[in-house]
C-alpha cells in the first residue's frame, strides 16, 4: 500500500491556522498559560507563527515529493473463494441485469474501445436492473433455491432491501462511470466515477469519486502517484518524524514558559520532589523505576530540563 504524503506539506499550514484560531481560543487553560507568558500578544497568532516556522521545514524535509509504502501481509484469498453453486447464481443474476439495462437503454450504456468496455449508469438503472435480476431469481425455483441456499437472507427480503435503498436516496442525482480494460480474458486496469448531488437543510452537495486501479499480477509493484517520482518513506522513519515533531512543540512550549515554570517549582516543589531530581542528576534512577520505556524516560527527562528543573544536559544520560 501507497499513500502520497506530499499534499500534507502544503496541507500543515492551513490546519495549524485553523487550530490556533479555531480551536485554542475555546481551551481556557491553554489561552489563559500561554497568554500569561506572552504578555498581551495574541495566543492563537503566536502559535500559528512559531508552529509553522518550527515544524514546517522538518515536514518539507521528509515528506516533500514522498510516499510511505507499506506491505500488507494477508491470510488467504484477497477475494472470497465463491462455490460453484454460489458461481452459479451470481452469473445468472449479472445476466439478468445487464440484459435489462440493455433493454431500457437501447445499448447506450455499455460502450468497448481499445480493450476497455464501459459502463454508464445511473443510480435508478443501477438498482433497477438488480431488483429486476431477483425477481427473475424469485420466479425461477431452481435459481430461488440455491439463492437461500448459500445465502443468508431470502430472496424477497433481498428486493425490499434494494427497493428501501433506492427510496432513501431517491432525491439524490448518482450517475457511475465505469471502465474495464481486459486482455486476453485478464482485468489489467479500472475506472470508477461516482457524481452525486443532494440536498440537506437547505444545503446543496455535489460529491465527485475518481479510483484509478492498475492490476499486476506475480510482479513487483512500482507506486508513481500523480504520474509523478516519489521518495519512499518508511514506517520507521515517520515514527521517528513524529518523535522528532513531538519533541520541538514540546520544546517550543517549554521553552516559552521556563521562567513561569522555574517559579512555580521553586514554591512548590517539597522536599521528596528536590531530592528525586538530585537522583535524577546523578542517574542513581533508571526508567524501570518509574515503570516506563528508555525513550518516556528520556523524553521526561528532557521536559525536566527545559523547564530548568534538573541541570542542563541531564538528559543526555538516558539516551539509549
Amino acid at each position: 500500500m501507497a499513500i502520497d504524503v506530499d499534499p500534507y506539506v502544503t496541507f500543515f499550514p492551513e490546519f495549524v491556522d485553523v487550530f490556533a484560531n479555531n480551536v485554542i481560543p475555546h481551551i481556557p487553560e491553554v489561552e489563559e498559560t500561554l497568554g500569561s507568558a506572552l504578555d498581551g500578544q495574541d495566543v492563537g497568532e503566536w502559535f500559528s507563527t512559531e508552529v509553522n516556522g518550527v515544524i514546517l521545514p522538518i515536514l518539507e524535509e521528509n515528506l516533500q515529493n514522498a510516499k510511505l509504502v507499506e506491505e500488507i501481509e494477508i491470510d488467504g484469498n484477497l477475494f472470497e473463494t465463491r462455490e460453484k453453486n454460489e458461481e452459479w447464481v451470481d452469473k445468472f443474476i449479472l445476466e439478468k441485469a445487464l440484459l435489462y439495462m440493455k433493454d431500457n437503454t437501447d445499448g447506450e450504456y455499455i460502450s468497448e474501445e481499445d480493450s476497455w468496455i464501459y459502463l454508464q449508469l445511473d443510480k435508478d438503472l443501477f438498482f433497477q436492473s438488480f431488483i429486476h435480476a431477483l425477481h427473475e431469481v424469485e420466479a425461477n425455483e431452481q435459481m430461488k433455491e440455491a439463492f437461500e441456499e448459500d445465502g443468508e437472507t431470502a430472496v424477497e427480503e433481498a428486493i425490499k432491501e434494494l427497493e428501501q435503498s433506492l427510496e432513501e436516496i431517491e432525491d439524490y442525482t448518482m450517475d457511475f462511470d465505469l471502465g474495464f480494460k481486459v486482455e486476453r480474458g485478464t482485468l489489467l486496469e479500472s475506472k470508477v466515477e461516482l457524481t452525486m448531488s443532494f440536498e440537506e437543510d437547505g444545503i446543496s452537495f455535489d460529491v465527485g469519486m475518481s479510483v484509478d486501479s492498475t492490476y499486476n499480477y506475480d510482479d513487483a509493484v512500482e507506486f508513481k502517484l500523480y504520474g509523478q517520482e516519489r521518495t519512499t518513506l518508511t514506517e520507521a522513519e515517520l515514527d521517528d518524524l513524529t518523535y522528532e515533531i513531538h519533541w520541538e512543540l514540546e520544546s517550543l512550549v517549554n521553552d516559552l514558559l521556563a521562567d513561569f515554570q522555574e517559579d512555580y517549582y521553586e514554591e512548590e516543589l517539597s522536599e521528596e520532589d528536590l531530592a528525586l531530581l538530585a537522583a535524577i542528576e546523578a542517574q542513581e534512577v533508571s526508567h524501570e523505576d518509574f515503570g516506563l520505556t528508555e525513550e518516556e524516560m528520556y523524553y521526561w527527562v528532557l521536559d525536566l530540563e527545559l523547564a530548568g528543573l534538573v541541570e542542563p544536559g541531564t538528559s543526555d544520560l538516558y539516551l539509549e
